[in-house]
């Protein structure tokens, strides 16, 4: 990570847009890097927290309203006790079975989304004209789910993929809006917009984009769900791009809790970010 961002540096002076994508969801066995971290955790925040605070100075030197944009989940609704602290950064004493994974990644898709909220909050301070974002791609068919359920490696995966499954075209526009929405607001949370017509639970923290904007600025983003019946999945897991208008986890929220996330970044890290 820090070889990549000092390459990048090293060739350009301004950074744009910084999209933190990367991933890795609910392996059957728990797996640690050789720092000794849960690898969801090192992979889909800790990365993303490095990441960003070494890019920092190229996107501060950007022209515009330069933006970071995290790619989270609504499986931070797997998280139901919160993120909880250990050995290996999330824990890693714990009996590692299907829940226990998934409620892991969950961790891992609540931090996204904290880190968002805490990142803006000090680039406000900082007096900062960066922008963060955040997104929920939906269930996209990628290789991101084979070998995640149980039964022959892939079968059930890649057969739920083709059932519920979005394009990866389709997948990467909350992304998109996320990075170039022009009425983009700070911590703007984007997903798919069957979140707002499929669940009656999670309606009311849906304000789609009416459909001339999105159509001006992302022509892509519409006409992509076809005519065939929901599946109860694809109610968080399909549709366009829209502005979610708040976070499913109120853990996202609250401020001594997104202190706290930073704090153990940091010192798992070894770093200062943004920090007296």
């Amino acid at each position: 990570m820090s070889d990549g961002a000092a390459a990048f540096l090293k060739k350009h002076k301004r950074l744009n847009i910084l999209v933190n994508n990367a991933g890795i969801m609910a392996p059957k066995q728990r797996m640690i890097n050789s720092r000794g971290w849960e690898i969801q955790a090192a992979t889909n925040h800790l990365g993303h927290f490095l990441l960003t605070a070494l890019l920092l100075p190229a996107l501060e030197a950007a022209d515009g309203e330069p933006r970071v944009v995290n790619v989270s989940s609504v499986a931070q609704l797997a998280a139901p006790r919160g993120i909880l602290y250990g050995p290996g950064y999330f824990p890693t004493h714990e009996k590692y079975n299907f829940a226990t994974r998934w409620e892991v990644y969950g961790m891992s898709k609540l931090a996204n989304i904290m880190f968002t909220h805490e990142l803006q909050d000090r680039l406000r301070a900082s007096g900062s004209k960066v922008k963060v974002c955040v997104s929920h791609p939906g269930w996209t068919a990628t290789e991101l789910q084979v070998g995640r359920f149980p039964g022959p490696t892939g079968v059930l995966d890649r057969a739920l993929n083709a059932i519920m499954g979005m394009t990866p075209r389709q997948g990467a526009l909350t992304q998109i809006m996320a990075a170039v929405d022009p009425q983009a607001v700070d911590k703007g949370f984007y997903g798919p917009s069957e979140c707002a017509s499929g669940s009656a639970a999670l309606r009311d923290f849906i304000t789609p984009l009416n459909a001339s904007h999105c159509t001006r600025h992302l022509p892509d983003c519409r006409r992509f769900l076809t005519q065939r019946p929901r599946l109860p999945a694809e109610w968080v897991a399909w549709g366009d791009a829209v502005v979610l208008g708040a976070p499913f986890n109120p853990a996202c929220k609250d401020k001594a809790l997104t202190a706290r996330l930073w704090r153990e970044s940091e010192d798992v890290l070894d770093i200062k970010f943004l920090s007296a």
